[in-house]
């Protein structure tokens, strides 16, 4: 009976154990959890002129537990036409159930075709809506463009 006992207590550890292991391991983690392309909507300023570009995706890639690449499309035509960029080191922080910040960092993005764009970008994504603020000055313009995109994965 004494035997019986100290199996049943040995058997309930290894479970406990196992299951804490689960929770752990089986956990994603923040950029993972917002990992993906959303699609939806550019509200670009330039000076003071709005346009509004509907039909947009954005892509974010989890490159470590809390960093992500944000994969921005190119946007406009023409002369004002901007090229797609490639952010990387985007820190990723948990808020809240459903909340995640993106942290406002510097972008430094030499296109191919050899245009260099600086500036901040930072953003966030609650229940599954990604918003992002974006401005940077493309080469030697003599203004930045801000761009706001809001949409749903």
């Amino acid at each position: 009976m004494k035997t019986l006992k100290t199996i049943s207590k040995s058997l309930m550890v290894v479970a406990v154990v196992a299951f804490a292991m689960c929770l752990t391991s089986c956990k994603k983690k923040p950029a993972e959890d917002i990992a993906g392309t959303y699609t939806g909507s550019v509200k670009q300023t330039v000076a003071s002129s709005d346009t509004t570009y509907t039909g947009l995706s954005v892509t974010l890639t989890a490159t470590s537990d809390d960093v992500v690449t944000i994969e921005w499309p190119s946007i406009g035509v023409g002369r004002m036409a901007a090229s797609a960029l490639s952010i990387p080191n985007v820190k990723v922080t948990k808020e809240s159930k459903g909340s995640y910040t993106l942290e406002e960092a510097d972008v430094d993005v030499t296109t191919e075709k050899g245009t260099n764009y600086k500036g901040k970008v930072k953003g966030s994504v609650k229940d599954d809506v990604l918003s992002i603020d974006l401005t940077v000055t493309p080469g030697a313009m003599p203004m930045s463009i801000n761009y706001l995109f809001e949409s749903t994965k």
